[in-house]
């Protein structure tokens, strides 16, 4: 995984400074330029406010969100000034401007802030966060509000055994060889009969002839409900970060197989990695 241009998404709360460690960090160990971002809209007000009003109001606070842009770039650069950074300011809704960013700006990881849904200034940490771990183009790294930035010694990541986790797990290799971090791939089951297990074996053998990257290893547990049987382990073992891969889901079986993913990004107590696939 390369990350050549990050993004750092930003409402200026306790939970966006939090991830600003990791996003500097990350940048200066992939040598990439780090792009502080803020999505500024119109407040709400009741309809007896006139629009001159309101047109002044969001001007003032589009210049205080400029201005608090520039702080974060100079903290970046306080924090390490061998990291390239800028920002950017626009109006709109955050999640539609982040994905759009994304494309237009080629970021290549995003490092965003989360801890559940609150109401702010239209940016909704948890919800804009869950949100891009489903439509943004490139990876998400989710950084929970308690969560202190350490180097990445170990990452786990959690598989359903699918064909499409095994390039997820060759993206992953990039990133933990730039750590020299080891890999623990967990398949957390509900099922636990002969035909999981030879799943279970074919899946390995799948990996060790794509991945080439021998700090790796496997761990299975049986539970029933797969969302709280990951987050017991990582609670039980500590990995310094969670891996899942996002799988493209359509129509009907987006409605009854909803992304566990997004689940866990609303949900996580430790940095959570989104690899889409």
């Amino acid at each position: 995984m390369k990350a050549n241009k990050i993004l750092f998404p930003t409402d200026f709360s306790e939970k966006s400074k939090n991830a600003l460690a990791y996003a500097v960090n990350l940048a200066a160990r992939m040598k990439g330029e780090l792009i502080v971002f803020h999505s500024s809209h119109y407040p709400r007000y009741s309809s007896d406010i006139s629009l001159d009003s309101i047109d002044r109001e969001y001007e003032e606070r589009f210049r205080q969100d400029e201005s608090k842009l520039e702080r974060i770039v100079g903290e970046v650069r306080d924090m390490n000034g061998d990291v390239p950074c800028r920002y950017i300011l626009k109006h709109g809704m955050a999640a539609d401007n982040i994905v759009s960013l994304v494309k237009d700006e080629h970021i290549s990881l995003i490092v965003i802030g989360t801890g559940g849904n609150e109401a702010g200034n239209g940016f909704l940490p948890g919800s804009v966060t869950a949100d891009l771990v489903e439509k943004a183009s490139c990876p998400v790294f989710a950084i929970p509000a308690n969560a202190a930035f350490k180097d990445f010694r170990r990452v786990m990541f959690a598989s359903e055994l699918s064909d499409a986790d095994v390039p997820a797990l060759c993206e992953l290799s990039d990133f933990a060889k730039t750590f020299e971090a080891d890999i623990t791939v967990l398949n957390i089951s509900d099922e636990d009969d002969a035909d999981h297990y030879k799943r279970y074996e074919e899946f390995k053998d799948k990996v060790v002839n794509c991945l080439g990257y021998d700090r790796l290893e496997y761990e299975h547990g049986l539970n029933k409900n797969i969302l709280k049987g990951i987050s017991e382990y990582t609670s039980g073992h500590h990995p310094d970060a969670l891996v899942m891969a996002t799988h493209r889901r359509k129509g009907i079986n987006k409605l009854l197989r909803p992304s566990i993913t997004r689940k866990m990004a609303l949900n996580t107590n430790v940095p959570l990695l989104a690899l889409h696939v």
